[in-house]
């Protein structure tokens, strides 16, 4: 395997190689330099500028990246980069210590927005297609998903399910036909399992995804791991406020409507994702269920 051939001639030592299996665009392995953790990732053509989004956050976005000590230019490209550990989906706290870190989150998050709006026509000189394609096509995918769970024969899950979710989205768009023209830099994909804690400190992982869009795309994608509508509610109004403490202003009536366009857009995204992961086998049928009930009712609250 050429990871492994490339890795191998690490001049600094390698004493262990494990590839780490996710679902991800990008090949990644866990490895032990000098007792010491560090991850490889391998990157695929549709990931492959991520190397210069790196050098472009390293140098002008306030928020806190692994740090890399080796970078292949070569094809394929990839780097090696500390290992932060364990993400903060996984980390176990208790609720107050995990809700705490949770708004620290937000706060980097803000910081993110707020210092990247000025360098978002950079990022787009890197490759047009990072500006973010509103369509609301999520849904394009989600429902051949949800027939593809239907064949299953849950008992839980019916033609009935389908057909209500259906109604929230086209409510939806009903009410929230097209999200506004704020933009700014976006990391593309902050869900839990690419934040992380360390040393007092939020980190984020994974920037292949980042784009030029409204910020509350970014900021609905991070609250898909939470599952209570009051957190929900706070966060919201948290972020808020921590992007005025920025210097970033939104428009109230910008940031609600844009918080609504991304909540269904993207929750029809995570939908489609996790039963794509309960079909292949990485959650349990009870996980999916459970995931799918919370999203339905959160969708619910917030279409009122």
């Amino acid at each position: 395997m050429e990871a492994h051939r490339r890795l191998m001639n690490f001049d600094q030592g390698i004493h262990s190689i494990h590839e780490i299996d996710v679902l991800s665009a990008s090949k990644l392995f866990r490895l032990k330099i000098n007792d010491e953790p560090y991850i490889y990732k391998e990157f695929t053509e549709k990931s492959g500028n991520e190397l210069e989004v790196y050098e472009l956050i390293r140098q002008n976005i306030r928020v806190n990246i692994p740090r890399v000590i080796k970078i292949y230019t070569e094809s394929p490209k990839g780097m090696i980069m500390e290992d932060l550990g364990v993400p903060l989906k996984r980390v176990g706290l208790n609720s107050s210590e995990k809700q705490s870190l949770l708004y620290q989150a937000v706060q980097s998050l803000s910081m993110i927005h707020s210092s990247g709006k000025m360098h978002s026509e950079r990022l787009l000189s890197m490759d047009s297609r990072r500006e973010y394609v509103d369509i609301s096509n999520w849904s394009v995918w989600t429902l051949p998903m949800l027939q593809n769970l239907l064949k299953k024969n849950l008992s839980w899950f019916d033609e009935e399910s389908i057909s209500t979710l259906r109604k929230i989205h086209s409510e939806f768009q009903r009410r929230f036909p097209e999200p506004s023209d704020e933009k700014t830099f976006n990391h593309g994909d902050p869900h839990l399992d690419n934040i992380f804690y360390k040393d007092d400190e939020i980190y984020f992982i994974d920037w292949e995804w980042a784009c030029v869009s409204s910020p509350l795309r970014d900021f609905t994608l991070f609250i898909q791991d939470v599952q209570k509508i009051h957190l929900i509610k706070e966060l919201k109004n948290f972020y808020a406020k921590s992007l005025r403490e920025q210097g970033y202003e939104i428009k109230r009536h910008k940031f609600d409507n844009d918080f609504n366009y991304y909540l269904c857009d993207n929750t029809m995204k995570m939908i489609s994702w996790n039963i794509e992961k309960f079909l292949k086998g990485f959650i349990t049928q009870d996980a999916l269920k459970e995931f799918l009930m919370s999203k339905e009712r959160i969708l619910n609250h917030f279409l009122k």
